[in-house]
């Protein structure tokens, strides 16, 4: 993973690594995203990382769910934005 982040880094590509294929949680691969940014974020060409989460399913709540995600330092979060799921 730490290969993959640092190619696509060199060539000027946000990278993503999911750690499991239905993009379901949080990658823990390391403890905060690669490339974390300190500054704020006032474009889409500010961003440095993202997360790509579209399957909600294992939080118990909506509150939970968001409340998760508001506790990251990703620049980026693509979601599914129904949640149809959840309560």
């Amino acid at each position: 993973m730490d290969d993959f982040y640092t190619q696509n880094n060199a060539k000027g590509y946000i990278s993503f690594v999911a750690q499991h294929r239905e993009f379901d949680f949080i990658a823990t691969y390391h403890a905060a995203p690669y490339n974390t940014n300190t500054g704020n974020i006032a474009s889409l060409s500010s961003a440095k990382n993202f997360l790509y989460i579209i399957n909600p399913q294992g939080y118990s709540s909506k509150a939970d769910f968001i409340a998760t995600l508001a506790n990251t330092d990703y620049d980026l979060i693509i979601m599914d934005l129904f949640l149809i799921a959840l309560n």
